[in-house]
This record gives C-alpha cells, structure tokens and sequence, in this order.
C-alpha cells in the first residue's frame, strides 16, 4: 500500500506530496510547522505599560540544518515582527543570523530519500521528537 501524502496546501497552491504522518494529514515538517505556528498566534503582542516595545516571546525555531528549516525560521521572525511580539532589534539580530545560515547551506549537500521518510513520530525520555522503531 503506498504511503500517504502530505494535504498541506503550498503559497502557489500545489499540494505538499511529502509523506504524511501516520493517523495525520500532514508530513513531519508541515506537522511541527503548524504546531509552531499555533503556539506563535496563541501569544498575545503584550505592550509593556507606557512603553511601545513589544515583551519578549519564546520562538521556538528549528535547528537550521537545512534550506527548508531556514525558510521556517525566517516565517517565524517575519511573523513574529507583523504581530509586533519581538523588538526589532532583536529581529534584525536574527535575520542576520539567518542570512549567514542561508549563505552557508551553498556549501552543504541536501539530500532527500523518500524510502527514509518519518511516517511516525515517538516520544524520547526527554519529550524530544525521534522517528519510531
């Protein structure tokens, strides 16, 4: 039986094709993207009394081990920035960062294998993600 595919809906609005997780609708990284996201909007843009700056939020980005975690992290800052939930010196910081981490996958080797696809996720000791036996 072939695996499942990914339902998330792409910006140009072709569908993912990655492997969905097991019982879910979405792939591994449209999964975690999603839940990221969530906990991103669930924190209201609170303003300090008599102050304009934003209070500080806890990103959670993902470890910028390839193209695709770079592009989720920018998402995240920018979103970040829009809803006014991060001081934009602090953003800029970031987008630095970012930029270096973009200039620096040129020189790494991306390789994807469809027959190695996490289609089920498990629970470490210490609530870390990690693909099921």
């Amino acid at each position: 039986m072939p695996a499942r595919e990914c339902r998330h809906i792409k910006t140009n609005g072709n569908q993912c094709r990655g492997v969905a997780l097991r019982g879910k609708p979405l792939c591994y990284f449209h999964d975690r993207m999603q839940l990221r996201e969530h906990r991103l909007h669930t924190q209201p843009a609170l303003v300090l009394a008599g102050d304009a700056s934003p209070a500080p939020i806890a990103l959670e980005l993902p470890l910028l081990e390839d193209a695709d975690a770079v592009q989720v992290a920018l998402s995240l800052v920018a979103c970040a920035i829009a809803a006014n939930q991060i001081e934009h010196r602090r953003a800029g910081v970031l987008l630095y960062a970012l930029q270096i981490a973009s200039m620096n996958l040129r020189s790494t080797e991306l390789t994807y294998d469809l027959q190695k696809a996490v289609t089920s996720v498990a629970l470490s000791d210490d609530g870390d993600d990690l693909a099921a036996d």
